[in-house]
């Protein structure tokens, strides 16, 4: 095969696995958070430590605190555009001053407030935050990355067995 055929074929490859590799960390994720989230419902637990099989520790996987955010009634938005900064429309807001002017606001009790100014924004309202985690974070600690990779690379741990999708069979195996 030449060189220009054998790399678009890996290309073709890795754009193939990092899919593969993103629909099954989607899927085994959200197993997880359910069980992250029964046992902080059952314990209050919020951050559990990750370890290797031989008890390395090497991440720690947290449930991060919701919080309220900031819910925006785009047609009320343009009306505040065009009365306070007409040079921003054209069609719509300029999606960079829309993230400027988000940037600037901020939650006080049950209403949103423009930081700059002080005045409550007619165009926003608060959204109530979530009663649970709706995701979990996922910290290295130490040389707790490199501690992986190496598990990886020595057969201590095999990757298809946490990155194979429900329709590919983890380590090889037959379905």
């Amino acid at each position: 095969m030449s060189d220009l055929k054998n790399g678009m074929l890996g290309a073709a490859v890795r754009k193939l696995l990092v899919e593969k590799i993103n629909e099954a960390d989607g899927i085994a994720r959200g197993d997880t958070l359910q069980k992250l989230l029964a046992v902080h419902e059952s314990m209050g637990v919020k951050t559990l430590d990750v370890m290797l099989p031989d008890d390395t520790k090497v991440a720690r996987a947290t449930l991060p605190q919701p919080k309220p955010g900031v819910v925006v009634d785009d047609q009320a938005f343009l009306k505040w555009v065009a009365a306070e900064h007409p040079t921003e429309i054209v069609e719509a807001v300029r999606e960079s001053f829309r993230r400027a002017i988000l940037k600037r606001l901020e939650i006080v009790g049950d209403e949103v407030v423009d930081k700059q100014g002080g005045e409550v924004v007619p165009w926003a309202s608060v959204r109530p935050a979530a009663e649970k985690p709706s995701n979990f974070t996922v910290t290295f600690v130490g040389d707790g990355r490199q501690a992986v990779e190496q598990a990886w690379l020595d057969g201590t741990i095999n990757l298809l067995d946490f990155t194979a999708p429900p329709t590919l069979p983890a380590g090889g195996e037959e379905q």
